[in-house]
């Protein structure tokens, strides 16, 4: 049919279309148009690193360099930008609403024009389908032709998983897929070079905002193209060929200037495949998701919240087709079976591949039921998606095509107020099933440290935020620099190659909070890891409340040991170039030069054999180039010293403004007097000598250790000796289910003077250890130095006889060296020795 016979689209209309759908992008945004100066489109953490990168392209263009390479994100050593997904089209549209609002108001436009677009691409696309299709495949009436496209376009336009992307910039831009189909068709069915090139600019268009989505539109362009040529297959020729040939030509050469510097980096780069992202398993769609309602409806998304249990990917972008949508394409399915077969086909195809390579239903996997997505799985543009769910972005388009065909039905050979009261009704239906209210925004307020301080600091200052890593706080602290412009040693982009954690890994402070969240207990001189930040660059360490947990901020907190230059309700600023006197305080000089900022310790009360734990903070004011070491002692109440212990510190020498942390342990010898004691510290040289005087930090009180010095009746009587001063008087033994159980009467004859390691052994008939116990006494909670002379000491031991074989076992008991391995010589009355060990009679094993 010749296409002047239907109705064209007028210019008139076409800007009527738009313009509704822009109001409508305002409404299904709401209030981010209320709040264009305030807040960031979007609640996911990408939307501060897709601001970031709009601004350093920005940057770019207006100071020179390249938008491949920034040294402010992980400084010193930077990071290239290759792998980071540029939304170049959305830039562009971003640079031309800043003539006229600010940068995070166009920003936010930007992206409620995105609904838009993609609304009215779509839109142009379905009246085009519908309005050339033959009357054998076309039982609809046009008269109802203008308002089923714009029904479909609205499907498209605000389609839920596109909503739920609000922070993707250029996933959520989809305009170019459905226009390149336009343009696709129009050359098949004219063949005219203006539609050639018009669809190689579209296509290579795609490219440009995404390389991932000109992926995924293959899936969706390649059999739509096939199927039209088969439509028309009766004047396909060399010549249409060829303008397809060079429709991907004109794509090619648009997306080269792009593409080359990605590519080239991509084959050079060290550990190329750290490109590949597989989250094809647990990041596929859940079956049941397509028909389950979006959690954040304002009416049941609280209801529907439990129903995503198990499917997180689900949750987060929810693939909801809504039930008018579905009711429209089952409709247009029925009644344009010719029309409707092939994009029921594309509907079905995308939505199989996005399932992913494990089929899930309602949380549940079903790992034996062969999925299509398998198939092309290990292909390496395939892999490239990383997720299977993004296919979600497309599968729109068929639906809404199918859902455009069922609403002609509804519409046709109605009187024009009866067209207008239907067409408004379902638009009211399926925007409210698509509704997310109030529409997810964040408080883009920037902390004031960094607009005030920061942003006014010399332009080598660098600043170190941690977390560094988790995925958001790295992101929002580039948002910030948007603000301040300062090197940070964090930050996130796509595909993050390993050597941009050089400068982390370097450092013993950076790597352990990466890795564990806390500062290492070995790390210990405070002012050389400031030092060393320092000299990469890094002028302020700032600590960021909102999203590290209590015990990440305290343990650096107790760390640093110095003042903070700055704190407010959201972050903690500290200087990496302490000063004495400015940045930390000695309180207890020691010398003229090293004293004491603070110390503490516990417990205040303990017993003998207890141990003290000193936890003190050192200063220096200036350089002393000797090695030292600090001294704790208690001293009587006649100022006697009774107890010392010297530990070196971790550094050889002290700098200017040194601050270093000492955790030290002061075991309590088992034999000091009860009494109170004076804690007090000082300094030696490494030689032991003195230096300076002492500082007191408090008193401790020492309680007598419980011991025993009547003697016990043990059931069975021994007299074996031991040359350290121990004596085995007795002991008592019984067989009870599967173990034996002793209990030995041990007495100090002497105060030990070596710590050694009970054994306590069942021995086969071959001679050969069956089942063993070896611990120093009470298992190992009171060693041999800690016995009193005439001390009773009684020790309960158990061994297993679970899987023995039966039969008759030696028990025996005995003492050795730790390091050793060697056997101390017991001594006996009696002939009840083997191998050096007391015999503690026999232990019979029955079937």
């Amino acid at each position: 049919m010749n296409p002047k016979q239907t109705p064209r689209l007028s210019r008139k209309t076409a800007v009527i279309v738009l313009l509704a759908y822009s109001l409508l992008s305002v409404l299904m945004t709401w209030p981010m148009a209320a709040q264009l100066n305030t807040h960031l489109f979007g609640r996911g953490s990408d939307a501060w690193s897709h601001f970031w990168v709009f601004w350093w392209v920005k940057d770019g263009l207006l100071n020179g360099h390249t938008p491949y390479f920034t040294e402010l994100l992980y400084h010193p050593s930077g990071i290239p930008l290759y792998t980071q997904n540029i939304a170049w089209i959305n830039i562009a549209i971003w640079l031309g609403l800043q003539l006229f609002v600010t940068e995070l108001a166009a920003y936010n436009i930007t992206f409620m024009a995105v609904y838009a677009l993609n609304a009215f691409s779509m839109f142009l696309l379905i009246y085009v389908l519908l309005r050339q299709r033959p009357l054998s495949q076309r039982p609809f009436a046009l008269d109802s032709l203008p308002f089923a496209a714009f029904l479909g376009g609205l499907i498209y336009g605000f389609w839920p998983y596109i909503l739920r992307h609000s922070f993707h910039p250029n996933l959520s831009l989809t305009a170019s897929i459905p226009l390149a189909m336009l343009a696709l068709y129009r050359l098949i069915r004219y063949k005219r070079w203006r539609d050639a090139s018009i669809a190689g600019l579209l296509i290579g268009l795609i490219g440009i905002t995404r390389w991932q989505l000109l992926v995924m539109a293959l899936f969706i362009i390649i059999p739509f193209v096939l199927y039209h040529l088969y439509q028309e297959r009766q004047t396909v020729g060399w010549a249409l060929m060829g303008k397809l040939a060079a429709a991907n030509g004109i794509a090619l050469l648009l997306m080269l200037p792009l593409l080359i510097p990605v590519a080239n980096y991509q084959m050079n780069r060290p550990f190329p495949e750290d490109i590949f992202l597989d989250e094809q398993e647990g990041a596929q769609t859940d079956l049941a998701a397509y028909l389950l309602p979006s959690h954040t409806h304002p009416l049941w998304g609280d209801a529907v919240k439990p129903a995503y249990e198990g499917m997180p990917e689900s949750f987060n972008y929810t693939p909801f087709i809504g039930f008018m949508t579905l009711f429209l394409a089952v409709l247009g399915t029925a009644k344009g079976w010719r029309f409707s077969r092939f994009h029921l086909f594309l509907a079905g195809l995308l939505l199989l591949l996005a399932l992913g390579p494990v089929l899930q239903i309602n949380g549940t996997l079903f790992p034996t039921v062969p999925m299509p997505y398998t198939l092309i799985s290990s292909f390496s543009l395939v892999r490239l998606l990383r997720k299977t769910d993004r296919l979600n972005v497309l599968l729109g388009i068929p639906l809404s095509t199918l859902a455009a065909a069922g609403g002609m039905v509804l519409l046709a050979n109605k009187q024009r107020w009866q067209r207008w009261a239907i067409f408004f009704a379902l638009s009211v239906l399926i925007l409210f099933e698509y509704t997310m209210f109030p529409f997810p925004t964040q408080d883009a307020r920037v902390p004031i440290w960094y607009t005030e301080v920061l942003a006014k600091a010399g332009e080598e200052t660098a600043v170190i935020e941690l977390p560094l890593q988790p995925r958001g706080a790295d992101k929002q602290h580039m948002y910030y620099q948007t603000a301040h412009r300062h090197p940070i040693a964090g930050g996130h982009i796509s595909r993050i190659p390993r050597e941009a954690y050089r400068f982390i890994n370097s450092s013993d402070l950076l790597r352990s909070l990466e890795e564990t969240g806390i500062v290492g207990a070995e790390i210990t001189a405070v002012s050389d890891e400031l030092h060393q930040l320092a000299d990469a660059g890094f002028v302020y360490l700032l600590l960021d409340k909102r999203e590290i947990d209590g015990a990440y901020q305290d343990s650096v907190q107790a760390w640093i040991t110095i003042e903070p230059v700055y704190e407010d309700e959201d972050i903690i600023v500290y200087s990496t170039q302490p000063k004495a006197g400015k940045d930390f305080v000695i309180t207890q000089m020691l010398t003229a030069d090293i004293g004491l900022i603070r110390a503490a310790f516990t417990p205040q009360s303990l017993p003998q054999a207890g141990t003290i734990h000193i936890d003190a903070r050192w200063g220096g004011t200036t350089a002393v180039s000797q090695q030292l070491q600090s001294c704790y002692a208690l001293v009587d109440e006649n100022k006697v010293v009774v107890q010392e212990n010297c530990t070196p510190f971790s550094i050889s020498q002290w700098e200017k403004d040194t601050v270093i942390n000492s955790d030290t342990a002061l075991p309590i010898s088992p034999y000091l007097l009860a009494g109170k004691y004076e804690l007090r510290s000082s300094l030696q040289t490494a030689v032991g000598e003195s230096i300076g005087g002492s500082a007191s930090l408090g008193f401790v009180n020492i309680a007598a250790k419980s011991r025993l010095f009547d003697a016990p009746l043990p059931e069975t009587v021994l007299n074996a000796h031991w040359p350290v001063g121990v004596n085995l008087l007795g002991y008592e033994k019984a067989v009870t289910g599967d173990e034996v159980r002793l209990t030995l009467y041990w007495q100090a004859g002497k105060r030990p003077s070596t710590d050694l390691v009970l054994f306590v052994h069942l021995i086969d008939e071959a001679g050969n250890i069956a089942a063993q116990y070896d611990a120093m006494p009470l298992a190992n909670s009171y060693p041999l130095t800690w016995w009193e002379t005439g001390e009773w000491v009684t020790d309960k031991i158990a061994l297993s006889l679970a899987t023995l074989p039966s039969g008759c076992y030696h028990l025996i008991a005995g003492w050795y060296d730790g390091s050793t391995g060697e056997r101390m010589v017991v001594q006996t009355e009696h002939d009840k020795t083997v191998d050096g060990a007391i015999l503690l009679g026999e232990v019979s094993i029955e079937e």
